[in-house]
């Protein structure tokens, strides 16, 4: 029985194929039929078709499995066999870490296409008119955020519920003044994700789940901002302050999320900049051991 494979590396043989999504070797009766192709079927399985046409029908468990995948390879990346990344993806095989390889002359066209779309997708993103500023409010209650390229199926434009509103704001705010504080050593390398241990998600999950009574994310303040006792707001305070730190490494060891708690305002600016030198020198101890160096 002659065995061939395809340009995604797929075995092909008279009884079936594997799937070019999920990677499992399947008669022909389990794959859809298409008069375009050369052997008369499609190239995915039908179970593979569904959740290609609508995510939302995938297993529970496998989105899961897909969210907590290990990320280790990027985009050009050239196995030992030749065969090149393109990305990973809920579609295919989860045996596989959801894994899309193909050879190099797939991948060289798969980045001309993608440049092609980005181009022409950033034609239609300036030919649309930017009529929203962020926190105008719709008739709905949604709040606008941006006009941004990667929200074309929206007309550009995100738009977050009250609560995501604000949490998207304290986030950006995390960033500009990580961004800030380390401007004063010459800048960072890293991803604030990578410097602080978690995404934004799972920060402002952390950071919320310490929330004292009264605290929300509607009520935080500016870590600059004067204290209000008719509002109170809350800052994101360092455990142990900034100002402690001398160099660029002892700075984003210092933003770690593990020195990050909300503090009410007037709390924070009292507590100002001090810090016990021992447990700078624990806690610097505690963070190097934690990242093996």
């Amino acid at each position: 029985m002659e065995e061939t494979r395809t340009r995604y590396g797929c075995i092909v043989n008279e009884q079936g194929r594997e799937c070019s999504m999920c990677g499992e070797f399947k008669l022909w009766r389990y794959f859809c039929k298409d008069k375009t192709k050369a052997n008369g079927y499609k190239c995915s399985c039908k179970d593979c078709e569904k959740i290609r046409r609508n995510r939302k029908t995938a297993d529970p468990k496998r989105i899961e499995l897909f969210n907590n995948t290990e990320r280790k390879y990027l985009c050009g990346d050239v196995r030992e066999d030749g065969m090149v990344f393109l990305t990973y993806s809920i579609r295919y095989s989860p045996t596989k870490n959801f894994e899309k390889w193909a050879t190099k002359e797939v991948y060289d066209q798969y980045i001309i296409n993608r440049r092609n779309f980005r181009k022409k997708r950033k034609a239609r993103y300036l030919e649309i008119e930017k009529k929203h500023k962020r926190g105008d409010v719709r008739s709905d209650g949604m709040i606008f955020w941006v006009y941004d390229q990667n929200y074309e199926a929206t007309n550009f434009e995100k738009w977050l519920t009250e609560d995501e509103f604000h949490i998207w704001k304290s986030n950006e705010a995390n960033r500009l003044y990580l961004k800030k504080s380390l401007g004063k050593f010459g800048g960072k390398d890293e991803t604030s994700h990578e410097i602080i241990g978690l995404n934004d998600h799972d920060l402002s999950c952390y950071i919320e789940s310490l929330f004292e009574d009264g605290m929300t994310w509607k009520n935080r303040g500016s870590w600059e901002g004067k204290w209000n006792p008719k509002k109170p707001k809350w800052h994101l305070d360092h455990i142990i302050p900034l100002d402690a730190a001398n160099t660029l490494e002892e700075t984003k060891r210092l933003w770690h999320y593990t020195n990050l708690r909300p503090m009410w305002g007037n709390e924070n600016l009292a507590k100002s900049n001090k810090h016990c030198k021992k447990e700078l020198a624990a806690y610097f101890k505690e963070r190097k051991a934690a990242m093996g160096k």
